[in-house]
């Protein structure tokens, strides 16, 4: 081979191993810290058997330039800079694992097509006892909490926060499997920027559970949905005290539905939900046996100037229940509202606002205080 070709084929070995990127990482006082390049890195976190210990995987990635390293003395916080490039960070337990994490864990994943995913497999369990702080740049990003495994726990005790870029974003809370939670303690905040975001709350497993304390969800202009759904027996998926959401320009869809037997999707004590300028859908629906879909509390939805349609329906078996005031208003356009099987206990307003209006009763519907119709 001549000399030329020697140092072509040099180069382009030199290529390929720089474009699988190298993290760095160490216990800086008490803290896990995680750098990544520019390029695209992909690692997973992982708890060994010693308390404080943890190994950092690499999959096309190097970690201090080899496969995997371990590290032992975490007293703090585990912090992700990644930089831009796609990168993916897994952050998870196994087997019969009960890890408690000190600190807070904060992801700031750069520019890119970006994963940062928490969750549980097996039997274990994960509590992260400090804020979970998560930030992105421009690009499409997915921020995913699951508790995938039988009997399995993922607990955050205080805040989760999610601010992503530009882009196709979504931040995902679910359970996969019997008998286990996802829950946050606190707060989860979520902020979008000018694309389509989603935030879903999927309790999958039989007799299972996601809850947060606390929402608020700002998904900025584009194509937004919250859902909330029961997709298994007694699974339930809820909102324990307030929730918020302030939609943008775009279409906002928000969908609490109970697919399974005897399962729940609720919010709290009390709910708060503007849906913006683009043609918006609201939806509460329990349409299998004795499904539960509704409010603890008080509940009023604002639309905007474009068409809005609200469904508050169930089954014969299952009921759309609220424990305090409901209060709609749907502005202007020509708005669609349909009624079945809800039950309300204290006043309900329903305010088609301009526009031509259509109301559709299904009839089996119990209001302790008769409601209020106006602009239909």
């Amino acid at each position: 081979m001549s000399e030329g070709n020697v140092e072509s084929a040099v180069m382009r070995l030199e290529d390929r191993t720089l474009l699988a990127g190298n993290v760095t990482a160490a216990i800086t006082g008490g803290n896990l810290v995680i750098q990544g390049d520019d390029l695209s890195n992909t690692i997973t976190i992982e708890p060994t058997a010693n308390a404080g210990e943890f190994k950092i995987t690499g999959t096309g990635t190097t970690v201090n330039g080899a496969a995997n390293v371990t590290l032992g003395g975490l007293t703090g916080d585990i912090i992700a800079q990644m930089g831009d490039g796609n990168d993916q960070v897994q952050l998870s337990t196994s087997g019969t694992q009960d890890i408690t994490l000190p600190g807070a864990i904060r992801g700031e994943m750069g520019e890119g097509n970006n994963v940062f995913k928490v969750f549980t497999l097996g039997a274990s369990n994960l509590k992260v006892s400090g804020d979970a702080t998560f930030t992105s740049g421009a690009g499409n990003d997915n921020y995913i909490f699951q508790s995938l495994g039988i009997g399995s726990d993922l607990t955050f005790d205080a805040n989760v926060s999610v601010t992503a870029g530009e882009g196709t974003n979504g931040t995902t809370l679910e359970t996969s499997n019997n008998n286990s939670r996802v829950d946050v303690g606190l707060k989860l905040t979520v902020k979008g920027g000018s694309g389509s975001d989603s935030v879903q709350f999927l309790a999958q497993g039989n007799v299972s559970t996601v809850s947060v304390r606390n929402a608020v969800i700002n998904p900025g202009d584009g194509t937004n949905e919250v859902r909330l759904e029961s997709n298994a027996d007694s699974a339930v998926a809820k909102v324990i005290e307030s929730f918020r959401y302030t939609g943008g320009a775009g279409a906002d869809t928000i969908l609490l539905q109970s697919n399974g037997s005897a399962g729940q999707v609720k919010f709290g004590t009390s709910t708060k939900v503007k849906l913006g300028g683009g043609a918006n859908t609201f939806t509460m629906e329990a349409p299998n046996v004795a499904g539960f879909a509704g409010a603890d509390g008080n509940l009023s939805v604002k639309g905007g100037n474009d068409i809005d349609q609200v469904k508050l329906l169930a089954a014969a078996a299952g009921r759309v229940s609220f424990a305090g005031t409901l209060k709609m208003s749907l502005g202007g356009g020509n708005d669609t509202l349909r009624l079945g099987f809800v039950k309300g206990v204290k006043k309900t307003k329903f305010n088609g606002g301009s526009g031509t209006n259509t109301l559709t009763d299904d009839g089996n519907n119990q209001f302790t205080i008769p409601p209020v119709f106006s602009g239909f």
